[in-house]
């Protein structure tokens, strides 16, 4: 397979503050003055030029969410995947991750998708009004799984989770983690940190115990609070949608309280 390399480092961009010496990058590392950048876009097989995710996957092969299909890249081409009646749930993708079985699950606007590689099927699953066990939101901001392979779900409403072994998802209804959650990424043990409306939300995925620590943010004119999540040694770094960059000194907990079920 062709390196991703010249692709990756196009579509990720860092930014490092002399002020933090836990990100600093070694000079190594660091990115050369002559390293050559190609743009990939529409004419290059793109379903769209707008990308909202990536994931690369087990074996390489990278996966790209735009808003008008799903690409998957194996370094030399694109190969375009669009919503239809055996096919993905939308073209408006927001979320890519992967499960222990190698099954991709994408989070579009119009329901959550699992696409299995061995068989090249797709299977979707969408809010049902008579079952409660169903998808509770059809619109999927952000997507995990965790260490017991279960899939976090974070929607405009809440969050979800998909259970493996009973195949069947439960929402949780519990105040913050019934407000919109923009992002998730793991933590450190069986922790996960989700970046609701109102702030960060520290989850202990087999408990249910989690704490909130509340912060008021500025959005941007769609209202979106946060967009991205990193944590670098006990440090939380929160890339909110018009408020700048935030490193909490002190994370202050209001609560720490089991999680309520649907």
């Amino acid at each position: 397979m062709k390196s991703l390399l010249p692709l990756l480092a196009f579509i990720i961009g860092i930014t490092v503050s002399t002020a933090q010496p836990r990100l600093s990058i070694s000079p190594e590392k660091a990115l050369q003055e002559d390293l050559m950048f190609k743009r990939y876009g529409s004419t290059d097989g793109l379903p769209d030029n707008r990308v909202r995710s990536f994931f690369q996957d087990r074996k390489g092969f990278l996966w790209i969410g735009t808003m008008n299909g799903l690409a998957q890249y194996d370094g030399y081409r694109f190969r375009k995947f669009y919503k239809n009646k055996d096919a993905i749930a939308g073209n408006w993708i927001y979320d890519i991750c992967e499960d222990s079985q190698g099954r991709l699950w994408i989070g579009t606007r119009e329901g959550l998708s699992r696409f299995d590689p061995r068989t090249e099927t797709f299977q979707n699953f969408r809010n049902d009004p008579k079952d409660s066990t169903s998808l509770f939101c059809n619109q999927i901001n952000a997507l995990l799984v965790d260490s017991q392979d279960r899939v976090w779900i974070g929607t405009p409403q809440g969050l979800a989770v998909w259970n493996p072994k009973t195949q069947q998802f439960r929402t949780l209804r519990t105040e913050p983690l019934n407000r919109p959650i923009r992002k998730m990424i793991r933590s450190q043990g069986d922790y996960l940190w989700m970046a609701t409306a109102e702030g960060p939300v520290r989850y202990h995925a087999s408990s249910g115990m989690y704490t909130f620590y509340p912060l008021n943010v500025k959005p941007n004119a769609y209202g979106d609070h946060y967009w991205s999540l990193l944590e670098d040694q006990r440090h939380l770094y929160l890339a909110t949608g018009g408020d700048g960059l935030w490193r909490p000194l002190r994370l202050v907990e209001t609560c720490r309280i089991p999680a309520g079920n649907s």
